[in-house]
């Protein structure tokens, strides 16, 4: 924890009685824990704690104006210790090693989550917590500094939420297969872009017809989001939104001429990312330029032709939009969703852009996500961000749910019947977001630097 750079802290406002909320969240450089003693959720006063890198701090939750909040720090002290007892009769624990318990009380109304981003550390006050703090951390000192002038910056709400990436994965599989020149791949894209705009973005369509291996052209229609788009410095994600035209994977032979949900397959990449894209509608400032593409066309190929895939990626790399387009970064997002998902180094990702995959990788260990994120090779797959890579010169990785270990390295899910909302998982979901939200955060600040 150091003053100079920004943090993020989450926050969970309830009404209950003789307990309290806390909320274990890997976000910014710290896991943070918000605790509120109040009788109504109007009432937001409290205390917040949390631990980053061996150290934890303490302050105040104040000024509420709608779902904004402003937090006031008090100090920040060396501990490695698990913290036992605040003297405002709030008991709990914390494991630094695996981070903050969680415990929540029957209470009527819905959580409101909330982000709050402290640009300096702020020291008034210090010497009243500090005395009661001190006793808590098993006797740990933390060394007095002088008061310094008070300034923090609230924004709205945006923690990144798997139940909504949840329900925009959902949503798509509501539509049907969204399959290119069907109704439900009409009126899913209408939707995604409608929903995009609706977050702040300005969006953009590149439709075109694409020569499918069996000869059929395909109408395509890719979709971009960008925010803020002036800016020099961009960070590029994306995510494939079509839907596989048959099950050819399925165990039973009947299957392979039927069309399935793709609920991981295109869905989770895109439920992800609209997740990603209504927090940034919320912020007031990004810092950096980020543009969100929802590939077409990606999943029409057949094996052995390399060509026949990523059809909608393979032209927007050649045409790009906007015109001249250009990137610092990308990430791809594919089969993000699903229960026990394994994202390994994928081979391209790291001959083309190694530092960026040392970078989200580390990041998602240091949050706890290290069983999703294997620090280990898994295979080479012609994927959206190779033409991107190849045509565009894009340093880009793919956060891909592929794993050595198994047959064909995918999920047994994998362009099967069974590629439906079974298979997702919130939690795996949360892992990706979060860690992407975490990079983008990162990127900001040393935009700045």
């Amino acid at each position: 924890f150091t003053p100079e750079q920004p943090h993020t802290a989450a926050l969970a406002v309830g009404s209950f009685d003789d307990s309290f909320v806390e909320r274990a969240s890997p976000v910014g450089q710290a896991q943070v824990v918000a605790h509120l003693h109040t009788q109504h959720a109007q009432d937001v006063s409290g205390l917040i704690v949390g631990q980053s890198v061996g150290q934890f701090y303490i302050g105040s939750i104040e000024q509420r104006e709608g779902h904004n909040y402003t937090f006031l720090p008090f100090f920040c002290a060396k501990s490695s210790h698990s913290y036992e007892k605040w003297p405002i009769n709030m008991a709990w624990q914390a494991d630094p090693t695996n981070g903050f318990s969680s415990k929540f009380p029957t209470f009527a109304p819905t959580l409101i989550i909330g982000i709050v981003i402290m640009k300096k550390q702020i020291l008034a006050g210090a010497a009243i917590i500090l005395s009661a703090a001190l006793t808590a951390c098993n006797g740990n000192k933390a060394q007095t500094e002088e008061t310094e002038t008070q300034q923090t910056e609230t924004v709205a709400a945006d923690l990144f939420s798997a139940d909504s990436a949840y329900a925009y994965v959902q949503r798509q599989v509501d539509f049907g297969p969204r399959i290119p020149g069907t109704d439900a791949h009409k009126a899913c894209g209408d939707w995604l872009a409608a929903t995009l705009r609706s977050y702040g973005a300005t969006v953009l369509e590149q439709r075109a017809e694409v020569k499918a291996y069996t000869g059929e052209m395909l109408p395509m229609r890719n979709i971009i989001a960008s925010y803020n788009p002036e800016a020099s410095q961009r960070i590029l994600l994306m995510a494939h939104w079509d839907t596989r035209p048959f099950s050819d994977e399925d165990p039973n032979s009947a299957m392979h001429t039927k069309t399935f949900d793709g609920a991981d397959d295109g869905g989770s990449g895109v439920g992800v990312l609209l997740e990603i894209a209504r927090t940034l509608g919320q912020r007031d400032s990004i810092g950096i330029g980020v543009d969100l593409v929802l590939f077409d066309t990606e999943d029409y190929g057949t094996s052995g032709n390399d060509d026949s895939w990523c059809l909608g990626s393979q032209y927007w790399s050649k045409n790009p939009l906007p015109a001249g387009y250009k990137a610092t970064a990308g990430i791809l997002l594919d089969m993000v969703g699903s229960k026990g998902a394994t994202f390994y180094w994928e081979y391209f990702s790291k001959r083309y852009a190694p530092g960026i995959l040392s970078e989200v990788w580390q990041l998602a260990a240091e949050m706890g996500y290290g069983s999703y994120y294997i620090q280990a090779d898994g295979g080479a797959l012609t994927d959206d961000h190779l033409p991107v890579i190849r045509n565009l010169g894009i340093p880009c990785i793919n956060i891909v749910n592929y794993s050595p270990k198994n047959k064909h390295g995918f999920g047994d899910y994998w362009h099967t019947q069974n590629d439906n909302m079974d298979n997702i998982d919130k939690a795996t979901l949360d892992a990706v977001g979060e860690t992407l939200l975490r990079y983008l955060d990162m990127r900001a600040t040393a935009s700045v630097q």
